[in-house]
């Protein structure tokens, strides 16, 4: 989604960052879709912003996923797709650091 490459390792503490979070229509980054991005802004030990937008998958959100989020089709249904929040989020995160929880592939 960000250009397909992987993050540097930093050995140091950053005191200026952001923590982000997906919830998404499943668990295939190749298949599915997000639909809710969540993230807080830090600086030196304290969050100072707080970003939160549901999303259009533009597709249906399976019954089991919505087990485990809580995110329905009809709360997403009338939300901007990816594309239209991306440049939104992207302005969020500044040039921060990006911390993802539970990322991985």
């Amino acid at each position: 989604m960000l250009g397909g490459s992987k993050g540097r390792k930093h050995d140091k503490y950053v005191p200026d960052y952001v923590v982000y979070d997906l919830e998404t229509t499943g668990t295939s980054f190749n298949n599915d879709m997000i639909v809710e991005i969540s993230a807080v802004r830090v600086r030196n030990h304290e969050v100072v912003a707080e970003y939160s937008r549901l999303v259009n998958p533009e597709r249906s959100i399976p019954d089991y996923v919505v087990s485990v989020h809580g995110i329905t089709d009809d709360m997403v249904k009338d939300e901007p797709a990816i594309r239209e929040i991306l440049p939104e989020f992207l302005d969020f995160i500044g040039d921060d650091v990006l911390v993802g929880h539970n990322i991985h592939n």
